[in-house]
């Protein structure tokens, strides 16, 4: 239960006085009013729940004399007594008088009565110690006579895992290396009841960049632009020119690589901006499928570009495959990082990966995500992340994709390709086809969950060539969304474009 929320326990059932027509009750307590009271020459006790005893008693009495008439009667409802008395004598004077009175306490009163989880400063036996905490001071209570514990707090003293502590000692409430990254869960510890890695080790070569290293290319042999140690090799010219570009070898999965654009060469994008020094990365798949690389805000220090080709020239501005900058919609703040790439690639071309910058003086350290994916089922789908900014175009082709899916609006007789889109943090998500890009019959559908129908959220078949467009709606940070880019008969298959806007 989260701190501030209110706990209700059972309250002690208060005394209650039975008397000819009285009952008394705490002021916070609270009668029913229907079908608990009999009138008549009769009396009964009735009690509801065990809670409440009530009494009713009627009396009449008549005595002649002077002409008069005397009749008193008692009557109790809902712990409220009322007395009636009427005298009339031949002079037929009439008076009656009335009177009402309630028992218990009221609220404010410093007093905890039944009803009341606490009053002033009267919390009956409740304390923070109550609620799971070392330090039993902290309740505060309401001017409503309940209880707020959001001044509990937790005390890290090795001796008692409470709320708000990640850890407490040798109680590491579950928590292992793999919460910090790690691939071997041994080692982690508390420290200041938070965790500290420093005893986790990294296993270099096993395709999985972990804390300590810099990269994670799925080997430990040298020379391929990750050594043995799993540090990035940027020697002396390293990516400064197309000869020199940095080697990656990319397999299905992903990989992780560290570098800085200071001091860096200088090519230019004919799609884009980037006059800023800049490295250039020579990836070679051993897979067909879709690379996809993304510069990572977090570590990225510069306001980047980062751009793909299928050649590299020093000399002239560069025939890129795609290039995207992500720049903040509203122009008032500058971006760093953030920038995707994916297209479709063969096995054993190479592809030129360019980091470079926005304006001249753009340049500094970054970290990029490479992944190759198979993109054609939900077992290994094209992970597409997204920073906030502006929408991130990327380039495929459904041609030659077994068919398996279908979206309520069309699909299913061409093949499709699956995106795992995920935002890094919580907002809105709309998909585009370009329509300038996309030379076939698309359709374009969005599900919460991959392989299920049913959890469809948008679908969009415009027919033709037309762009398509979905609304995804807000999602939260770190989930899947997985879009579908599909096809239709006649023409179902060909090249597409997709921006991805968050």
């Amino acid at each position: 239960m989260s701190k501030g929320s209110k706990r209700l326990w059972a309250p002690w059932v208060g005394a209650t006085l039975l008397g000819a027509g009285v009952v008394t009750a705490g002021a916070c307590g609270s009668l029913a009013e229907d079908g608990l009271f009999d009138s008549g020459a009769s009396s009964g006790a009735a009690g509801t729940g065990g809670a409440v005893a009530v009494s009713t008693s009627s009396t009449a009495s008549t005595s002649s004399g002077q002409g008069g008439e005397a009749t008193s009667t008692s009557g109790g409802t809902g712990g409220i007594a009322t007395t009636t008395s009427s005298t009339m004598a031949s002079s037929t004077t009439t008076s009656t008088t009335t009177s009402t009175s309630t028992g218990g306490g009221v609220c404010g009163d410093s007093m905890r009565d039944p009803g009341e989880q606490c009053d002033n400063t009267d919390f009956g036996p409740l304390t923070c110690a109550n609620l799971g905490f070392s330090n039993p001071i902290g309740l505060v209570c309401n001017a409503d006579c309940t209880v707020d514990d959001s001044g509990c707090s937790a005390t890290c003293d090795g001796q008692k895992l409470e709320t708000g502590e990640v850890c407490d000692g040798a109680l590491l409430n579950g928590h292992t290396c793999v919460d910090l990254g790690y691939v071997k869960a041994d080692g982690v510890k508390c420290v200041v009841c938070q965790l500290n890695g420093a005893g986790c080790k990294a296993t270099c070569g096993n395709g999985k960049m972990e804390p300590t290293e810099q990269c994670d290319d799925g080997n430990t042999a040298s020379g391929d632009g990750c050594d043995a140690t799993c540090h990035t090799e940027i020697t002396a010219g390293s990516g400064l020119t197309c000869a020199t570009a940095i080697p990656i070898s990319l397999g299905l999965g992903t990989q992780n690589v560290m570098g800085t654009t200071v001091a860096g060469g200088a090519h230019t994008a004919q799609g884009c901006a980037s006059a800023a020094p800049d490295r250039v990365y020579a990836v070679k798949p051993t897979a067909n499928g879709f690379l996809t690389a993304n510069l990572v805000r977090s570590q990225t220090s510069f306001d980047s570009v980062l751009y793909l080709a299928s050649t590299c020239s020093d000399a002239n501005a560069n025939a890129d495959l795609l290039c995207n900058d992500s720049r903040d919609p509203q122009m008032q703040t500058t971006l760093k990082g953030g920038e995707v790439v994916s297209v479709r690639v063969q096995q054993g071309q190479t592809y030129y990966l360019f980091v470079d910058g926005a304006a001249a003086a753009a340049a500094g350290t970054y970290l990029i995500h490479f992944s190759l994916a198979s993109g054609t089922d939900c077992n290994d789908p094209v992970t597409i992340p997204i920073e906030s900014g502006t929408g991130m175009t990327v380039l495929g082709s459904n041609t030659n994709i077994f068919a398996f899916a279908q979206g309520t609006c069309g699909g299913g007789a061409a093949g499709q390709v699956i995106y795992s889109v995920v935002r890094t943090v919580a907002g809105k998500l709309d998909v585009d086809t370009v329509a300038g890009t996309t030379t076939y019959n698309s359709v374009l559908y969005a599900r919460s969950t991959c392989n299920s129908g049913n959890s469809e959220i948008d679908c969009s078949n415009n027919g033709g060539t037309a762009a398509e467009s979905i609304a995804v709606g807000n999602v939260n940070g770190g989930a899947a969304t997985y879009v579908f880019v599909d096809g239709s008969l006649p023409n179902g298959s060909g090249n597409y474009g997709v921006i991805f806007t968050p």
